[in-house]
């Protein structure tokens, strides 16, 4: 091009800047020569808008194992265009991607129209200072005992505290019951991150006293209480001992079965008292009955409360074929009366719940062997 043809339009000189004279139609004349021999040309510029890009991120702070989106947002440069994307850290070449950052980092993306220069930004996405939770408990106890739990925060931010009792309680310790599990919550009020996790107070296992009476019969008959034996059911006990109802006191021994001895027929009521490890104690106690088979038996006391034990006051014996049971009420009025081995009083009267009292019974009876037998006596009635 000659050195002295003469331009004229958005030029420096010999150089049209695009970023200089913006987006636009633009012309550009170019002239050389003078009169005759003078010569000119026009040309039209379009400068196209310069390409853009925003990068966003659905949270710029995290916690430790959440994810963001990142999203970028291009305009302009070519019309119609389809525009491409390259990331770092090996992310997919789309307009927007999840990641789940384990340390704070820098994300670049760069934006290209195959025209324009490259729009390139940047995001750092920050994780929210961690912090770590022990917890220290009451010493174990037995199930059932008030314990505590502390929780110990390492961390630098201030914290708050749910936990799942009833009701709930806040702070950094509660206060339950040994055996209990317990859900805590822990919020970094600074970032909002939050753990959570159960928290159980220990226990020594649940000591359960337990056993059962062999023979399974509501009564057992005197010539056979000798076959009496109590079948240990228990859980979880290393010590304690047995009381009979006659007197006899014996030490519970693991595995073993006692045996107990009775003299006489009568109502007694067996208790085993258990301790666990940590010294905790269960009891538990059934009635068992005897009576001899030769005469009437009767018990003293009889308590209707639906339990199994003891509920209904029967006439006991053997051989017998006739039977007058009545039953009288302190003023004389007979509130039962039957005729048969089988049917006991249950306590009722007119189909009335009767209060605890004492009451006097008759007995007739008469055996197989023609013997005639005859009792009255006191019985209480307890609820």
């Amino acid at each position: 091009m000659p050195l002295d043809a003469l331009f004229t339009g958005p030029v420096n000189g010999t150089v049209f800047n695009p970023d200089f004279v913006g987006e636009g139609f633009h012309t550009l004349t170019v002239t050389h020569g003078v009169g005759f021999c003078k010569t000119q040309d026009t040309i039209q510029i379009t400068v196209l808008p310069q390409l853009t890009s925003v990068l966003t991120a659905t949270e710029d702070t995290i916690c430790n194992g959440e994810g963001v989106t990142l999203t970028v947002d291009a305009s302009g440069g070519v019309p119609g265009v389809l525009y491409s994307y390259a990331w770092s850290h090996g992310l997919f070449p789309i307009n927007y991607n999840s990641v789940s950052p384990q340390e704070t980092t820098t994300y670049v993306v760069t934006t290209s129209d195959g025209c324009s220069d490259n729009a390139i930004d940047s995001i750092t996405i920050e994780i929210a200072e961690e912090f770590s939770v022990s917890f220290e408990t009451s010493p174990i106890s037995c199930y059932g005992i008030e314990g505590f739990v502390t929780a110990d925060v390492s961390g630098s931010s201030s914290y708050s505290y749910l936990w799942s009792s009833n009701p709930s309680q806040t702070g950094d310790s509660i206060v339950g019951i040994a055996g209990n599990s317990y859900v805590v919550n822990i919020i970094d009020n600074n970032s909002g991150c939050e753990f959570d996790t159960l928290v159980k107070i220990p226990n020594y296992p649940i000591v359960n006293a337990l056993f059962s009476i062999s023979p399974n019969v509501e009564c057992v008959p005197f010539d056979q209480k000798d076959l009496l034996t109590l079948i240990d059911l228990s859980n979880h006990v290393d010590s304690g001992y047995w009381d009979f109802g006659n007197g006899d006191i014996s030490q519970y021994l693991l595995g073993q079965n006692p045996n107990p001895f009775y003299e006489t027929a009568g109502y007694y009521t067996i208790e085993l008292t258990a301790y666990n490890e940590g010294g905790c104690l269960d009891t538990y106690s059934l009635d068992v009955c005897i009576y001899d088979p030769v005469e009437l038996f009767i018990a003293d006391a009889f308590s209707p409360n639906a339990d199994g034990v003891n509920d209904v006051l029967f006439v006991r014996g053997n051989g017998v074929v006739e039977l007058d049971f009545m039953v009288y009420n302190r003023w004389g009025q007979k509130v039962f009366e039957s005729h048969d081995v089988d049917q006991g009083w249950d306590g009722t009267f007119k189909g009335k719940v009767l209060n605890s009292e004492v009451f006097v019974y008759y007995i007739k009876a008469k055996t197989r062997n023609g013997e005639e037998i005859e009792m009255k006596g006191d019985v209480s009635l307890v609820r």
